[in-house]
């Protein structure tokens, strides 16, 4: 099972976090069965900080959140079609 991770445990204000989403430099939150708890993949956030750790640029960085975006959909269409998830 992947790990989640919280709002809480994210150290970025709400007002940045909501700006590096919107510009695609960092993955969009979820909600947690129908709550207003947001959440995110731990290993999703991990790579985005590697990469950022690497010196990449905000054209990597956004290619790489479009990939963890298109993975989650993927995964999601595995499951609800009886799939595994890959």
């Amino acid at each position: 099972m992947r790990k989640i991770i919280f709002k809480r445990d994210v150290p970025i204000s709400n007002t940045v976090l909501w700006q590096l989403q919107k510009d695609g430099l960092f993955p969009h939150s979820f909600k947690l069965h129908g709550s207003k708890t947001v959440a995110w993949y731990s290993d999703e956030i991990d790579r985005v900080l590697a990469l950022r750790a690497a010196g990449a640029t905000d054209g990597q960085v956004r290619e790489l959140v479009d990939q963890i975006h298109i993975e989650r959909k993927r995964t999601a269409e595995a499951i609800i079609n009886g799939g595994a998830a890959s």
